[in-house]
């Protein structure tokens, strides 16, 4: 009887290694991820891209350049640290494509004519605790190369942003 205990420990220690779960892959340091979506905004609810034509009084200085349609992603391409206070440092772009041919209260109408696209990129970092660090540069190219934006000098801007990430589970 007293050997029994002794018997199974050393059944158990033998069977044990044959039975357990083969190791999980290594993964590596290197990621690429990302996402892509595509947008409709419905009549009376453009995108305002926030360009400006004073040559055009009949659309009220607004031209035609309201999206219908939008076409983006980003792409985050990185290393992981295994240690550290930095748990990746990445490099990301994030195109964007917009088409329509609105002018709003004036006409409405489903065309997928090329507004412009957006050029931005930049790099980061991301830090314990779902905090991320990251510098961004944007920049509009616009098929209408008269119209005026208003969003940095020529369309262009760049930003530092701080992002805190989190999971909620119910």
């Amino acid at each position: 009887m007293r050997s029994f205990p002794v018997h199974f420990a050393l059944a158990l220690s033998i069977l044990r290694p044959l039975t357990a779960r083969a190791e999980e892959p290594r993964r590596g340091a290197f990621f690429l991820r990302g996402y892509s979506e595509a947008g409709l905004m419905t009549p009376r609810n453009e995108m305002d891209l926030n360009l400006r034509r004073p040559d055009r009084p009949e659309a009220n200085g607004f031209g035609d350049n309201f999206a219908r349609y939008a076409l983006r992603g980003q792409i985050f391409f990185g290393r992981k640290f295994a240690t550290g206070p930095i748990r990746e440092a990445f490099l990301l772009v994030k195109p964007e494509l917009v088409m329509g041919r609105t002018v709003p209260q004036i006409q409405y109408t489903w065309s997928a004519r090329p507004i412009g696209y957006v050029k931005d990129f930049g790099g980061g970092i991301s830090l314990g605790g779902n905090w991320s660090i990251y510098f961004e540069s944007h920049r509009w190219s616009f098929r209408d190369k008269i119209a005026v934006t208003g969003d940095g000098p020529y369309g262009f801007h760049n930003i530092v942003i701080v992002r805190k990430t989190f999971d909620l589970t119910f």
